[in-house]
Formats: C-alpha cells, sequence, structure tokens
C-alpha cells in the first residue's frame, strides 16, 4: 500500500531558519546519511532532520536502509526502505521506495516492491528508476533477469517497465570483520564493488555481473549491448559522457560518445575512485597501504579465535590516501594521507570546492573488546554492538588548500544534495 504523511518537522524547522539565512553566505552542505540504521538530512537546519524511526528487530542482522539517491534539483530524496512483520519464529521481509520530497515536505512511500540488488536513481525527466528480479534465464543456473522500471515518485503514479536484462548471478559470503562489512556497505556492494545502475547521455548503463564487474547499455529496443567487459567501481561523469573505473591495477577511461577505452597504467593499485571537477580531466583514486600487524599469541590467540571462529595469528592494519590524476598532464598527485581500513565512498561538492568522502577505521578498538571479552562469544555475537566500535568518519578536503576536516562521525551511506 503506497502511504503519504507530511515532513511537518522539516518544515516547521526551515520556516524558523530561514529567515537568517544571508545572500552572501556560501551555500550550506546538505547531505543525507544513515545513522543507526535511520535516515538524518543534515545542512538544512542547525540540528540533522530525522526522516525515519525504525527500531532494531531482535534475532536480525543487516540494514533497513539503502541505495540513498537525490533528485537533480534537489528537492526530492530516495532510498530503499526495509520493513520487517514477525512470523512466529520467522521473519516477513518486504522493501519499498521512500521518497523524501522537500517541495511539500510529505514523505511517500511508492509501494513498487524493488530489488536491492542494483541501485535506485532519478532519470532526467524526473521518473525514479528501479528493478526487480524476474526470476532464472530459462535454461540457465547461473543468469538472473533484472526487470528495468521508472515512475513518477508522487505516491500514486503505477511504474512503467524500459527494459531488461540478464545478470551474472553466484556472489556471496562474508567476513568476521566488521570492518569488512562497514567498507562494503559504505563502497556500495560486496567486495568494495557496487553494482551500477545509472542514465547517461548514451542511454542507462549497468553491471553486468553481482560482482560488479564489467558494464553494459540498455538501448531502448531493451536488450543489453556489452561495453566493458572488465570494469568495476564504476563511475558516471557530470556530463553523463564519461566512465571511469577500476580494471586489474589500472584506471580504465569509457569514452560512451566514442565507444573508446583509455587505459591509465598508475604506480599505486587504485581502491575507488571519483571524477574530479568536470572539465579538468582529473581523477580522485584511493589507494590502500599496510600499516602495523596486530599479532597474537598465548591467551590472546584462545580468546580471538574463540570469538570468530578460527585461529589469525596476524591481524593488519592499513594506511590510506587518496591521489589525484590529471588525463591531460599525466600529473598523479596525493592530497590525502590517513589510516583506516578503506575509503568507502568520494563525491564534489556541487561548487567543487570539496572533496567529501568516508573513511573506514582500523579493527583496533574491536579487537581491543573482543580480547577484553566485552563482546561476547561467537555465538553471540551482535552486529550492532560490535560497528558501535566502529564509527565512520564522514571527511571533507578543501581543495584550495588541501586541508581536511571531520565533519561527521557515526554517519554512513553519506549523499550530497
Amino acid at each position: 500500500m503506497k502511504k503519504q504523511h507530511a515532513f511537518g518537522v522539516i518544515l516547521l524547522l526551515m520556516m524558523l531558519v530561514t529567515p537568517f539565512i544571508s545572500l552572501a553566505q556560501p551555500a550550506p552542505l546538505v547531505y543525507a546519511a544513515v545513522v543507526d540504521d535511520n535516515v538524518f538530512i543534515y545542512g538544512l537546519i542547525d540540528q540533522p532532520a530525522q526522516v525515519t524511526f525504525n527500531e532494531p528487530v531482535a534475532g536480525l542482522g543487516g540494514r533497513s536502509i539503502s541505495h540513498l539517491t537525490w533528485s537533480a534539483d534537489g528537492q526530492k530524496l530516495a532510498f530503499i526502505q526495509r520493513t520487517v512483520t514477525p512470523d512466529n519464529e520467522f521473519f516477513i521481509i518486504s522493501h519499498d521506495v521512500t521518497v523524501v520530497d522537500l517541495a511539500t515536505n510529505v514523505i511517500s512511500t511508492l509501494g513498487v516492491q524493488p530489488s536491492t540488488v542494483y541501485p535506485i536513481s532519478f532519470l532526467p525527466d524526473g521518473r525514479l528508476m528501479f528493478t526487480q528480479e524476474g526470476g532464472y534465464v530459462e535454461g540457465s543456473g547461473s543468469l538472473q533477469m533484472i526487470n528495468v522500471f521508472a515512475v513518477l515518485p508522487d505516491g500514486q503514479s503505477q511504474p512503467e517497465q524500459i527494459g531488461s536484462f540478464s545478470y551474472g548471478v553466484g556472489c556471496g559470503g562474508g567476513s568476521s570483520f566488521p570492518t569488512d562489512t562497514l567498507y562494503w556497505e559504505e563502497s556500495g556492494g560486496f567486495g568494495g564493488n557496487p553494482m551500477l545502475l545509472v542514465s547517461s547521455s548514451a542511454g542507462i548503463i549497468h553491471s553486468t555481473d553481482c560482482s560488479g564487474n564489467g558494464v553494459a547499455m540498455l538501448s531502448p529496443d531493451g536488450n543489453s549491448i556489452p561495453l566493458v567487459p572488465s570494469i568495476s567501481r564504476v563511475k558516471l561523469s557530470q556530463d553523463g559522457n564519461r566512465l571511469v573505473g577500476v580494471s586489474g591495477q589500472d584506471l580504465l577511461v569509457y569514452d560512451l560518445m566514442t565507444q573508446t577505452e583509455q587505459r591509465i597504467d598508475i604506480e599505486s593499485v587504485p581502491d575507488q575512485v571519483a571524477w574530479g571537477v568536470q572539465g579538468t580531466g582529473d581523477i580522485f583514486y584511493s589507494v590502500v597501504t599496510s600499516g602495523p600487524t596486530i599479532t597474537l599469541e598465548g591467551d590472546r590467540l584462545a580468546t580471538f579465535t574463540a570469538f570468530i571462529g578460527y585461529e589469525l595469528t596476524e591481524i593488519q592494519t592499513y594506511g590510506l590516501n587518496i591521489r589525484k590524476y590529471n588525463m591531460t598532464s599525466t600529473d598523479d598527485t596525493p592530497v590525502y594521507g590517513g589510516f583506516g581500513s578503506g575509503i568507502g565512498r568520494m563525491m564534489l561538492t556541487k561548487d567543487n570546492t570539496q572533496l567529501i568522502f568516508s573513511q573506514v577505521p582500523n579493527p583496533n578498538p574491536w579487537i581491543d573488546a573482543v580480547l577484553a571479552g566485552q563482546l561476547g562469544t561467537f555465538d553471540t555475537r551482535n552486529e550492532v554492538n560490535e560497528l558501535s566500535l566502529l564509527p565512520v568518519e564522514l571527511v571533507s578536503l578543501d581543495l584550495a588548500s588541501g586541508t581536511t576536516t571531520v565533519i561527521g562521525t557515526n554517519q554512513r551511506q553519506v549523499t550530497i544534495r
């Protein structure tokens, strides 16, 4: 059932604060983030505006919110929300798209039952694009159909199917380390490889495999045309004309207009990527380096082994760098250095003055808590308690001065308006 309700808290607070905004002041950074499994919007007012009110479900892990995205005009925020209904000893789990309309101060659920495999996004005409899983391709146990739909995000309109494609399935697994879980969530996909579904100048571009490796284009007749078979962690340029991603240990740029690719051999191994300011030819990429090793032996080894279920005598920590590569000059320069398990996501602000990125911490506080016996046992592990020890930092890099500032803590899946 589709539902709508007034976003009264935001409306009231915006009315109170708006008269005091000076035209001479720079526009505040407005972004949405997930904090403790709920959506908050920052920058509209002095205090964050809470959008959802999810409560933890005993015996059920995972996240309730995924795939946050803003409309092009910044007036709508959409995300996929999970609903959990107890059914005796089991749970009935469903998903829907929720849309927050800042122009009308109304929250709508669209009643479309989206798949969470692929992200949602707004099309140039203002409709919201989402997917549904359509079962296995006939005669195949490794290819599944994905049906693509578009719907006006008003909470009343019916969706229209705009195409379909098949993608490779069979990915899975997990990690005993919550830092891995955080990195996968922050990067947008299993193993750090987000799935892609986005509208470009050439058409709708999508990942071809559950591993996030390979991209294809959904043509107007509904067929899927392979573009680049070996590229992952792909980002679309601001003008919609090019893709940048990682291919092996190289950066790879694919021009959608000329259907040509440029492989960039760099000294470092790129992890995550982002486009720089449009027209500059800049590409930002993160690099993970080895840090100090934590050695476990004796009682410490026994305690840690009992907790995670297997023996691990050494635990690696990591250093982090962000570098900027210019496609014209080939200059490759460092712009940030720090410590952590990974850079989750990188994005430019609309005014092109800041690079905002999320930084997943090293596992040291979690390891200390395990060794101190504060996190229970292998059979009683609690994901919420473990993740609370490892707050993700949201960092702003001023591109002019090169200075960095932590602007948020424990704010995940950040999406800039």
